[in-house]
């Protein structure tokens, strides 16, 4: 026999059918709460490998991408002062004048033309801060400007040089005076002729016979004066790896942007400097570059 009331049994029913939908929600919570719990140890690893193999393929994509922007400023660059040159050579009927230390061509142009103040510099050979001007002067470094010590307070610092056959031949007093260009006439092929160039000294002067150096971080610390001075890796290679030991019977790595004669601009391998370029009016290019076997 039934003892409970109706009203017993209503709330019986309720608390019964209440029970399954409990147990039901119980299990949903403890579902989402395991679905919250992240990745797991080994999906981490996963992920980070994928990220490393994408890291390792853009990377050297976005390196090459840097240099070639690198490259294109410094041959707007080279541009620009060559211009600035061939104004001066029209304003003044006459070359650059080779100046008495520590005058520059440098300081004449940026006398007469403040463009040459904001091109002076490749962008991967930054000028040294002021702080290491008082124990920096030198030549510069594949990855660094050089330094002129104006006098007092007055500093040059640049990532160019100056073919040294462009020199006023009057004033010049190192380079051979049957090799230099005295006149636009005298610049037999001016398409393979360079004018300026990357560099780690203000000037060079360039003979078929000059060998490379053996530090071309250094250039040999500009003691050469031929085309040790600009045959530096400072473009399409990574400046701070050059080679402190070279071998010359190696290829020479990277390349530097020159400036011709006839106003372009190039980024030249560095063992065609010697092949392709012609630097003074008796130039004969060789078949290799001396040191090669």
């Amino acid at each position: 026999m039934n003892h409970f009331s109706p009203i017993d049994q209503f709330f019986a029913r309720v608390e019964f059918d209440a029970a399954p939908k409990r147990r039901f929600n119980d299990g949903m919570r403890v579902s989402t709460q395991r679905s919250r719990h992240g990745f797991t140890l080994i999906e981490l690893l996963v992920v980070i490998a994928i990220i490393a193999i994408l890291a390792s393929m853009l990377l050297p994509a976005l390196a090459k991408a840097k240099q070639k922007g690198q490259a294109t400023q410094c041959i707007n660059n080279l541009k620009q002062i060559a211009m600035a040159n061939f104004m001066y050579i029209a304003d003044e009927n006459n070359p650059v004048v080779y100046d008495a230390w520590p005058d520059l061509w440098m300081r004449r142009l940026m006398l007469k033309y403040n463009v040459i103040n904001k091109v002076r510099l490749c962008p991967v050979a930054k000028e040294r801060p002021a702080a290491k001007l008082d124990r920096a002067i030198s030549g510069g470094y594949a990855d660094r400007s050089w330094i002129v010590d104006g006098g007092g307070t007055n500093y040059y610092q640049g990532s160019y040089a100056i073919n040294g056959y462009f020199y006023d031949v009057k004033t010049d007093l190192y380079g051979v005076p049957a090799n230099h260009f005295t006149s636009e006439a005298s610049i037999t092929y001016p398409v393979f002729t360079g004018m300026f160039a990357d560099g780690i000294w203000v000037d060079f002067w360039a003979s078929e016979t000059d060998r490379p150096a053996v530090n071309l971080y250094t250039g040999d610390g500009y003691s050469g004066g031929g085309l040790s001075r600009i045959a530096i890796p400072r473009h399409a290679f990574s400046p701070g790896n050059a080679p402190r030991n070279f071998n010359a019977a190696n290829r020479l790595p990277g390349a530097a942007g020159v400036n011709f004669a006839d106003g372009h601009v190039e980024t030249v391998r560095l063992d065609q400097l010697w092949t392709k370029v012609y630097w003074h009016r008796n130039w004969k290019p060789p078949g290799k570059r001396p040191g090669m076997p």
